[in-house]
Order: structure tokens, then C-alpha cells, then sequence
């Protein structure tokens, strides 16, 4: 009997992607509920791929979000909630093609005022959060 092994850990799931150039994944990377309390560096190894549409690093216990995940040019859906995120980067704003944002449940106190670069946004969560307020201003270019 041939046994195979598939490594589902966040770099084998990040190996998995890149080696298939995300061919048959949907341009989806799912890294959500693996406990991670640091993006892997690996993440970074996807720069340049146009296809990685959405990132999924829910339930997870991020407190920072390192800027090559804001480098990944091509995403369109992030979704961060339920970690503990107390910020984020003001690199959050690159993610041009961003259109929705899940930051639900985290530890987020404010946030940056890049926000309002992301003028594809439609879809902004930031329910159980700390949030003291939020930039008007910056939301204000919304769709």
C-alpha cells in the first residue's frame, strides 16, 4: 500500500499553492485555525503571483500582520478575524485590489489612516473590536 503524506501545515499549504502556481485552488490560500501566532516568512515566496485572489488567516492568534502579506499586490479579499490584532500596518493601504477586509474580533484599537487608500473596498468588518473610533474621512471614498 503507497502512502503519501500531504503536509497541511501554513508552509506546507503555502509550498502546495506556490508549486501549483495556484492552479485548481481557486486563487484561494487557506491558513485559517492553525494556531499561528506569526505569518510564516514563506508567505512572502507568493509576491508576484497575479492569481492569489483571497487569503484566509482566521482563527488564528496573529497579533501583527507583517508587510509582505500587504505586498501581495493581486488579493481582493483578506480575512484576519478572530486573532489579536491590536493594529494594523499603514502598508494596508497597497492592497489596491483589496475589496473586502475581515478584521472581526480581534484586539484593534485604531486604525491607520491608509485605510482610505483602498478605493476598491466594499466590504469593511471591524464588529468586536476596541475601537475607539473610526477614520470617516479616510472610509469616506468607499463604494
Amino acid at each position: 500500500m503507497l502512502e503519501s503524506s500531504l503536509d497541511l501545515s501554513a508552509d506546507g499549504r503555502i509550498e502546495l499553492y506556490k508549486d501549483r502556481r495556484g492552479g485548481g485552488m481557486k486563487g484561494e490560500l487557506h491558513l485559517t485555525g492553525l494556531s499561528l501566532t506569526a505569518v510564516p516568512p514563506s508567505l512572502a515566496s507568493l509576491h508576484g503571483m497575479n492569481n492569489l485572489k483571497e487569503l484566509y488567516l482566521a482563527h488564528n492568534k496573529l497579533s501583527t500582520l507583517p508587510e509582505h502579506v500587504t505586498q501581495l499586490s493581486s488579493l481582493e479579499k483578506l480575512d484576519l478575524t478572530s486573532n489579536v490584532l491590536a493594529e494594523l500596518p499603514p502598508a494596508i493601504g497597497s492592497l489596491a485590489r483589496l475589496k473586502s477586509l475581515h478584521l472581526s474580533r480581534n484586539r484593534l484599537q485604531r486604525l491607520p489612516d491608509a485605510i482610505g487608500e483602498l478605493q476598491q473596498l466594499v466590504w469593511l468588518d471591524l464588529r468586536c473590536n476596541a475601537l475607539a473610533s473610526v477614520p470617516t474621512e479616510a472610509l469616506s471614498t468607499m463604494q
